[in-house]
Order: structure tokens, then sequence, then C-alpha cells
């Protein structure tokens, strides 16, 4: 367990990630230093970011993977790969969530152009887990701890017909948490609106399975759950939506910036 302690030091580690990243793949750092100010500007993440131990070092492990990933893309080398794995395999250990990042991860390798696909999906996948099934092996059978994360996914009859009437109120209480300028702001919405643009995009709509798959999977995770829907959404959407947002910001601004950039050239 992270020590609350060190939350504010991941926090700031995250955001530094954010600007590297962008800096890298843009060549422009106050575009970098202007997505790290965006993430820290919504309310809810300097707040989750003071009172929770786990989530800020799991935002500063997915950001820094997705950039290790982005590294091992746009060059020869392998090692980049075998480091997002390390990652991967830090994430998986400080969250359930991180198991799911991993999956959507090696969805993103085998999707990536001009690399040897399935070759670096068998090294990503065995580098993380020599470092997480030893971990699992410890948690599930020594000291025999269990998740209700994935609690009530199943696809019999009455499972899907009790999930379909859970939709509408989980899109509903979604949009009013979204739409409280107390916990968001502009900044979430300007995302959303450029995520949905992204998806017509090709390249675009590769990079966005890490962010909008990990958002669709919490959302099908939280209908299929037992628990009382606004119960669930109450309790998570806002922490959920905050470990997204660092991927999606690392992932659409240099798309926006290239696209600006094409446009001005013509």
């Amino acid at each position: 367990m992270w020590s609350r302690g060190w939350a504010g030091i991941f926090f700031l580690l995250c955001v530094w990630e954010i600007v590297i990243i962008i800096e890298r793949t843009t060549g422009r750092k106050d575009l970098g230093l202007l997505a790290g100010a965006l993430f820290v500007s919504m309310p809810m993440t300097p707040l989750i970011a003071s009172w929770s131990y786990a989530e800020t070092p799991f935002w500063m492990l997915t950001v820094s993977c997705i950039g290790s990933l982005m590294l091992w893309r746009a060059g020869n080398s392998q090692i980049p790969l075998v480091v997002a794995a390390v990652l991967a395999a830090g994430a998986a250990y400080t969250k359930n969530e991180g198991l799911l990042f991993t999956v959507l991860a090696s969805c993103w390798i085998l999707l990536t152009p001009g690399k040897k696909r399935w070759s670096a999906l068998i090294l990503f996948a065995l580098c993380f887990s020599v470092l997480y099934f030893p971990w699992l092996y410890w948690i599930k059978f020594v000291l025999k701890l269990g998740s209700h994360a994935t609690a009530g996914l199943h696809l019999d009859s009455e499972n899907v017909l009790r999930v379909t009437d859970r939709i509408p109120k989980a899109f509903e209480s979604i949009f009013g948490m979204w739409s409280d300028i107390k916990r968001w702001n502009i900044v979430l919405w300007v995302t959303g609106a450029y995520a949905v643009f992204g998806c017509m995009k090709r390249g675009c709509r590769t990079d966005l399975i890490l962010p909008l798959g990990m958002l669709l999977g919490y959302l099908v995770i939280i209908v299929f759950h037992n628990d009382d829907i606004y119960w669930q959404i109450g309790t998570s959407w806002d922490r959920l939506t905050v470990q997204v947002m660092p991927l999606l910001l690392v992932v659409l601004v240099p798309h926006a910036w290239n696209m600006f950039s094409s446009a001005r050239a013509r």
C-alpha cells in the first residue's frame, strides 16, 4: 500500500511525464506544459490526489507506460517495450484496473503498423508475466485475498435484463457528475469532444484504444456489478475518469498539434 504522503510526489511525477511525452512527440515544450496545466486544472484531479494513496502512482505508471510504448513505436529498440511491460506490471500491482490497462496495451501493440507485432506482443507479455504472476500467486494463494471488481459479470438472460435497466441510470448519473462545475471543467468536455472526432481518424483511433477502452471497460464492470448503480457511479466514476484523463491528453494533444500544423502548411 502506498503511503498517502507520497501522493503529491507521484502527482508531480505524473504531470512531469505528461510534459515530457508531449514535448518529445511534438517538439513543443509549451504544449507539454499546457497539457500538464489542463490536467491539474480539473477540480477532481488535485482533490483525488490529496486523499488517495494509490491513484497518483497509478496515473504516473500508466502515463509512463504509454510514453514508453510511443517511444518503442517511433524507434527500432526493444528496450522501451520492456520498460513498458515493467511499468504495466507496476500499475497492475497498484490497482486492479492495471490488468485492464495491460490487456488494452497488448491490443495497441498488435495494431501498431510497421512493426513485428506478434514478436513484440510476446516480449511484452513475457516481461509482464515474469513480474506479475509471482505477485498474483502471493495475493491469491498465500494471502488468499479476493476482488469483487468483476462480481456480476456473466451473460445469462436474467442478468442481461438487469444490466439493460441499469445502463440508462448509469448514463444519467455520469452526465450529472460530469456536468458539475465543482468537480469538472471545460477541459473534460473539450477533450471528450475531440476524442469523438479522433475516433474518425485512423491514426488517432488506434491511440485512443487505451484511454477510451479503459473508460468503456470501467462502465461495463459497473453496470454488471451487483451493487446499486447510483452508489457504484457515485463512489467510483470521478476517480475512474481521472485515471483516463492523462492518457487522453498525451494522445490527443500531439494529434491536435499535427492536424493544426498540417492545416497551416497548406
